[in-house]
């Protein structure tokens, strides 16, 4: 289960095309599969707001992530691409 959240998890149905048209009634993985993303999703956006809440007070770390933001807007990445 571990294995699921992890960063670079990929989804069973992005692999195999044919699971795309598979209803989520009748896969109970890809409702799972559904609410893991959206819970990831949930976790590295609140991640990236407190990141640029502390860039902007003033409060910087020099973690990793404070460099993705400060030269996010170069790279043309937005702030969901960047979370």
């Amino acid at each position: 289960m571990e294995r699921l959240v992890e960063p670079d998890a990929v989804r069973a149905n992005d692999l195999i095309s044919i699971l795309r048209g598979v209803p989520e009634g009748r896969a109970r993985w890809k409702k799972l599969a559904n609410q893991t993303r959206r819970l990831e999703e949930a976790l590295y956006s609140k991640l990236y707001e407190e990141v640029v809440a502390d860039i902007n007070s003033g409060k910087k770390t020099g973690c990793w992530m404070e460099t993705v933001v400060e030269r996010g807007p170069e790279m043309d990445l937005d702030g969901i691409q960047m979370a």
